[in-house]
């Protein structure tokens, strides 16, 4: 368990509001089992944050495709493998179809992706976080695959943070997405320019409306320099979870 310890230390500041957001909306009782699935998994910032959360355990499958970062993820997740954790790691990006495709490994690990910085961004960004350092070969698959191989009935927190491709990751979860097996979606949005061919939040706000899910709010929200708001997590959820929440 140093591992979760010495992670905790170093994840101090890592917003989670969303989750927690996420884990009112649920209604838990603290013995119910939920099942997440994590695309953009890091080092296992949202899993530290779910154990400190949930009572009754929880199956959590994720997805990071950097082999350096993902080595990390892996000593996180084997440290808190129990039978009331059943944890699934996988070495893969997510998204609109099973194959290979190329990724961006930039300076800071927690910003690499598959789509490349828009021009400019190293300029507005001076740590050099967003360069590019090595384009890889990565296996994708898509979400829809992934609950047909791995037999998942439902999924409790669709957790998606991938730089920009994060409504492709969406578009390959349209299935579960559709027939509403989804109860609540955290997806990271940007309201500027940012990676190139990203989306925007009206382009993933539209697409998750018409998978029938209801926006709730933005958390975590940051600000450019010049006081425009840059990105948030944006929390939905199906109609049943609305219907709880007595939403409209």
């Amino acid at each position: 368990m140093d591992d979760i310890e010495k992670l905790k230390k170093e994840l101090s500041e890592w917003p989670d509001s969303a989750l927690e957001k996420a884990i009112d909306l649920l209604g838990l009782n603290n013995g119910q089992k939920i099942t997440v699935i994590d695309v953009g998994a890091h080092f296992g910032e949202t899993l530290i944050g779910l154990i400190e959360k949930i009572k009754g355990g929880m199956r959590y499958i994720s997805f990071e495709p950097d082999e350096c970062t993902f080595k990390k993820l892996e000593s996180v997740c084997n440290s808190i493998q129990t039978e009331s954790y059943e944890i699934n790691c996988n070495c893969m990006a997510a998204g609109p179809m099973d194959c290979w495709i190329e990724f961006q490994k930039t300076k800071a690990s927690e910003v690499s992706g598959i789509l490349k910085p828009v021009t400019g961004l190293g300029e507005r960004v001076l740590t050099g976080d967003h360069e590019v350092l090595e384009e890889i070969k990565v296996k994708q698959i898509k979400i829809d695959t992934v609950v047909i191989n791995q037999e998942v009935a439902h999924i409790d927190i669709l957790k998606v943070d991938a730089e920009g491709y994060d409504l492709k990751v969406l578009q390959g979860a349209f299935g579960s997405l559709k027939n509403q097996k989804v109860s609540v979606v955290i997806c990271e949005v940007f309201f500027v320019a940012y990676r190139e061919g990203q989306a925007y939040f009206w382009d993933i706000a539209k697409y998750l409306e018409e998978c029938g899910y209801k926006f709730v709010n933005l958390f975590d929200a940051r600000e450019t320099k010049q006081g425009r708001l840059y990105t948030a997590n944006g929390v939905w959820v199906s109609e049943e979870i609305g219907k709880k929440n007595n939403y409209l």
